[in-house]
């Protein structure tokens, strides 16, 4: 598998010092179009820097609508709750809209990293 963790904007812009801490966590991963990385309600376990590709964030809305929210792609974070004091519980669901690598880290990991830094 490729080496991915360059590749997303998010993690070139740290320092080299916190790349290199965050780094040993990374994981690379594979998603396919139409995966389902996490429902509403789901326990964040991992939280995902992509590469390539896109993610897309749905809400339901309270007329039991669904709405797209965000894309993500190489720019940004997937699982970003875990860090923004949201909790561990994903507040949307989370599909691949283009097939796409990505790094992957424990979100607790993520969690105790991003309080260092």
């Amino acid at each position: 598998m490729v080496p991915v963790a360059p590749g997303n904007k998010i993690l070139t812009a740290l320092p080299q010092n916190e790349l290199t801490n965050v780094r040993r966590h990374l994981e690379d991963v594979y998603f396919e179009k139409g995966e389902v990385v996490y429902t509403i309600g789901d326990r964040i376990q991992y939280a995902y820097f992509p590469v390539q590709g896109l993610f897309s964030l749905v809400s339901n809305t309270e007329d039991g609508e669904t709405a797209e929210i965000a894309m993500i792609g190489k720019e940004g974070i997937v699982g970003h709750p875990v860090i923004l004091k949201n909790g561990m519980t994903s507040p949307y669901e989370v599909s691949v809209q283009a097939s796409t690598y990505a790094s992957r880290i424990r979100a607790e990991v993520l969690e105790e990293e991003f309080r260092k830094g």
